[in-house]
């Protein structure tokens, strides 16, 4: 016991420090409560750690309910910046010049890891489309076209039909070995015993979410489950 002792006071590891809980229920309250409870800290090299509301790692930030609405508002506001700079910036008004600078300055502001964040609520995914039709609807040849015509004349697609693409594109690889993901790690594909029209022979099962967020991830999209196994 006191070698034990001696190890407790050299090491410093992280300590996570929780209020004192009287029984189960309560400990779950707390846990659900953690990131909104002041009395809890935690500390590492015996050193108060300051809370943060969220952390960014590789430019995606999520918060502390592995949500990414911040991340979403914050690009949101500066693709909007991004369109205000580009207008002032270039005198001409040519179609195919603001085409091009739109696609290599403000579009990738906009999809860069969203098969991460890829939002699911619809004010989110209204919010990041609704910067395409503002940039769209700015150039003056284009003010009394619809935003399908807009999109047409310039060959642009919907953020979200990119979206949805990139998602594809990326299941598609993590099947056929072009990543380092192991598809039997991150999926559940089981053989299809009931066999439809397309005659698939995997399927690929939806995993047990207890959150919004858990249900509408990228290892668990319903709208794309039908066509990743098709595609394999």
């Amino acid at each position: 016991m006191d070698a034990l002792s001696g190890c407790e006071e050299t090491m410093s590891p992280s300590v996570v420090v929780w209020p004192q809980c009287t029984n189960v229920t309560d400990r779950r309250q707390t846990d659900r409560q953690a990131c909104d409870n002041t009395d809890s800290w935690l500390a590492m090299s015996r050193q108060k750690l300051e809370f943060a509301d969220t952390v960014r790692d590789l430019g995606v930030e999520t918060d502390c309910k592995l949500s990414y609405d911040y991340h979403i508002e914050n690009i949101v506001r500066q693709a909007y910046m991004r369109v205000g700079v580009l207008f002032k910036s270039f005198v001409s008004r040519d179609c195919d010049l603001l085409r091009q600078a739109y696609v290599t300055y403000i579009r990738p502001l906009l999809e860069y890891a969203c098969n991460v964040w890829s939002p699911y609520k619809f004010k989110h995914i209204r919010a990041i489309e609704k910067i395409q039709r503002h940039f769209t609807r700015r150039i003056p040849a284009m003010r009394d076209l619809s935003y399908d015509e807009r999109l047409a004349r310039l060959n642009l697609e919907s953020l979200e039909i990119r979206r949805v693409r990139s998602d594809l594109v990326l299941y598609y690889k993590i099947f056929n070995g072009l990543t380092n993901f192991n598809p039997s790690d991150v999926f559940d594909v089981r053989q299809n015993v009931r066999l439809t029209r397309s005659r698939d022979k995997l399927q690929l099962c939806r995993p047990m979410c207890k959150s919004k967020v858990l249900e509408n991830n990228f290892l668990s999209g319903e709208s794309l489950v039908g066509t990743c196994c098709q595609m394999m």
